[in-house]
């Protein structure tokens, strides 16, 4: 099932996310060329936006996925015990068929075909961060007037017989807005570019 979900900012509802801190971030983003995101210090967690790709945002990185080996991947990511002493034959088995990787491949690095096939959709960096994003208060759908400044866009497979997961700013103003957002909620998450 295909689901596109749009959330905007709500301006002037809380104590952060006010009609001058969007002037604000409108004179930075006119004169410097960029968002003005004002993180944390020391954050707990970090969400990447990347401009070249639409503003994608992303939680962890590929790169942390391809360093694990099938065991790692199949162990951290797909929640299987992997411990070679407790492995059965059936075992074996039901990681042939479920996720096409053979005992001999296990200890070799994460393969492409793992990564389109094998790895959960709330597994790769898109879904982690579309997990992360849309359990917290955000603002309110887009559906009608109000004082509503940019948004995000959170994505369930964006047409039959794909199963992309993922979250995406509108524009450069919305990436000052998310964190900002992020700080009025208390998270300690900061939203850095590239």
């Amino acid at each position: 099932m295909t689901m596109i979900t749009r959330r905007s900012f709500l301006i002037g509802a809380g104590a952060v996310l006010t009609v001058d801190l969007v002037a604000r971030f409108e004179w930075h983003i006119r004169n410097q060329g960029k968002p003005l995101i004002l993180a944390p210090e020391k954050p707990d967690t970090i969400l990447h936006v990347l401009p070249d790709s639409g503003y994608e945002i992303y939680l962890g990185s590929w790169d942390e996925i391809l360093e694990r080996t099938h065991r790692e991947a199949l162990e951290d990511y797909c929640g299987l015990n992997m411990d070679k002493a407790k492995l059965k034959l059936s075992d074996y088995r039901m990681i042939w068929e479920d996720y096409g990787i053979r005992p001999r491949e296990l200890d070799r690095p994460v393969s492409c075909d793992f990564l389109a096939e094998g790895l959960p959709r709330a597994a790769s960096p898109s879904g982690a961060a579309y997990f992360l994003l849309d359990r917290l208060n955000i603002g309110p759908d887009l559906n009608g007037p109000g004082n509503l400044v940019g948004g995000l866009e959170f994505v369930d497979g964006p047409m039959p017989g794909n199963d992309y997961l993922g979250v995406s700013c509108r524009d450069e103003i919305s990436i000052s807005l998310l964190q900002a957002r992020l700080n009025e909620l208390g998270e300690n998450i900061a939203v850095r570019l590239g």
